[in-house]
């Protein structure tokens, strides 16, 4: 709404002066992140408290082009993907940069396990699932539609994928196979 972010029970959370594009709650409901374009035409990542009005926890550098954003399944990660081709990774009590992993591609959607061994990137109608320890991709799922969205599921066994096409598509981790397509 014109960069202004709400919550219910103060009103306006804080006043971006730009537009929104891409928005992610932190699981644990403390913070929301949102990547947004700035009246200089510049796209940052900021992230705002959902409990006090006004309260900016991390707004990112100029260094950053920042294409996706999303939360570990306890919140206690920020991932920001870049135009770089990389997801970031930064802790999301103190937001310093603990690593990086070089993905390959320009990210549309990501997600993480719950046990934040596995990430998954999607970059138009394709999947990549990475083994976070070791920045290695495990896997790959060619898809007919782009994909729009994507979600572990609490138990990081499978991953939930939502195609433009309006199909969703299951994937289990643990045996890397698609197990249906609904």
């Amino acid at each position: 709404s014109g960069g202004r972010i709400y919550n219910v029970k103060s009103g306006i959370l804080c006043d971006l002066n730009g537009t929104i594009k891409k928005l992610a709650v932190s699981p644990n409901g403390k913070s929301m992140a949102v990547i947004y374009t700035a009246n200089n035409g510049r796209e940052y990542v900021h992230v705002g408290d959902l409990w006090e009005r006004s309260k900016r926890l991390f707004k990112s550098n100029k260094e950053h082009y920042p294409v996706a954003v999303g939360y570990s399944f306890n919140g206690d990660i920020l991932l920001i993907a870049d135009y770089d081709s990389n997801i970031y990774f930064y802790n999301n009590h103190n937001f310093k940069l603990s690593k990086h992993i070089p993905v390959g591609d320009l990210v549309d959607a990501l997600a993480m396990s719950a046990d934040s061994r596995y990430l998954a990137t999607a970059s138009g109608n394709t999947v990549k699932l990475w083994d976070v320890e070791s920045n290695q991709m495990v896997d790959r799922i060619q898809l007919k539609g782009l994909v729009k969205s994507m979600e572990f599921t609490d138990k990081h066994q499978t991953l939930t994928i939502l195609t433009d096409d309006s199909l969703f598509t299951l994937y289990d981790v643990k045996s890397l196979s698609v197990t249906k397509n609904i």
